[in-house]
């Protein structure tokens, strides 16, 4: 299977997972997404500048697969957080 998809699209996708995790967890989905979608072009548009490289859609759509799964995690991680700080708050102010 890694041999049909490439260790550089698996790359892609974890990094993708991990930082969308974390900047979804720490700031809106909306934001999150569109840091980790802007990291992943930007390479895409510097590895397109390199002499023997270029633009790869294939490397986009393990972007763009990370991302989601990555937003869905940090939202949840991110949901857990709030609703552990509504309860401590609540029990604090008792």
């Amino acid at each position: 299977m890694l041999g049909v998809i490439g260790i550089d699209k698996v790359f892609h996708l974890a990094v993708c997972i991990i930082l969308s995790t974390v900047c979804t967890a720490a700031m809106p989905t909306i934001d999150g997404v569109g840091i980790t979608m802007s990291v992943g072009v930007g390479k895409e548009i510097y590895d397109m500048n390199q002499p023997g490289n270029y633009f790869s859609w294939g490397d986009i759509a393990a972007d763009s697969l990370g991302t989601f799964i990555g937003a869905q995690i940090g939202s949840s991680v991110r949901d857990k957080m709030m609703e552990q700080a509504n309860i401590n708050f609540a029990i604090s102010d008792n």
